[in-house]
């Protein structure tokens, strides 16, 4: 692969991973992944017969640990956490994933729920059998709520929440995230703010930029490279006829 070609797919990845931070501005706990350049080996030169580090690559980072701005919510199982590394955890069917994302709600059984439809995890396992009203206090504790929208009496059950501070979680989804093996977080730095949700991560305005900067880059390769196949072509004929 010549040094062109290596930039303009490391171009295109950029142009992807921003693109995504862009749709992604509206997402509540979205986090973007921060990516980097950095050199590559091309193909061989046959004078040479090693490769070069003349080429580029990309490579997508960890997530951010940037915060996003907190939104007011009428909703009592609407919650953010208050640690930067905190995460809450549900089960997936790809086994725990972890999401910053308190935008939770229930179901007709009373489960709770996370905006994607999966079981959000307490200590003690999926937070069930919860009735048809239930609100989240400051210290995580899950409780149902009876008619007269007093507490219900009984112990209370406890958000299941992992602090992961110096480990680099994978993206799953734009709002899940799942521990590499042989990970084990540890435990919170923080509580949760009941009724509020942490926004988007993505900043707007910068990433607007770095998208239309990586666009006219990519475009500006994409002309390189014909040149360089017009190139290879004129020189491989002028072979041909010797």
């Amino acid at each position: 692969m010549s040094a062109v070609y290596s930039a303009m797919s490391a171009a295109s990845q950029a142009v992807a991973e921003t693109a995504q931070d862009v749709a992604n501005v509206n997402t509540p706990g979205y986090r973007p992944e921060v990516g980097y350049f950095q050199s590559a080996a091309t193909q061989p030169f046959e004078d040479f017969g090693t490769p070069l580090p003349w080429g580029v690559q990309y490579v997508v980072g960890p997530p951010s640990t940037r915060t996003g701005p907190l939104k007011p919510s009428p909703d009592p199982l609407h919650v953010a956490l208050q640690s930067a590394q905190d995460y809450f955890a549900v089960q997936t069917p790809q086994g725990i994933a972890y999401t910053r994302s308190g935008e939770f709600h229930l179901d007709a059984q009373g489960n709770l729920l996370s905006v994607d439809g999966y079981p959000v995890l307490g200590q003690d396992g999926p937070l069930q059998n919860l009735g048809n009203r239930a609100v989240i206090g400051p210290d995580g504790s899950v409780s149902t709520l009876l008619p007269d929208g007093s507490i219900a009496a009984g112990p209370q059950a406890q958000l299941l929440i992992t602090n992961f501070s110096g480990t680099t979680l994978e993206r799953l989804s734009s709002q899940l995230f799942v521990a590499p093996a042989g990970a084990v977080g540890a435990p919170p730095q923080g509580g949760v703010i009941p009724r509020e949700l942490e926004g988007s991560a993505t900043d707007t305005f910068q990433s607007m930029s770095d998208l239309v900067e990586l666009s006219r880059w990519s475009q500006s390769l994409q002309k390189a490279a014909l040149v360089d196949d017009g190139t290879a072509q004129e020189a491989a004929q002028a072979a041909r006829l010797q």
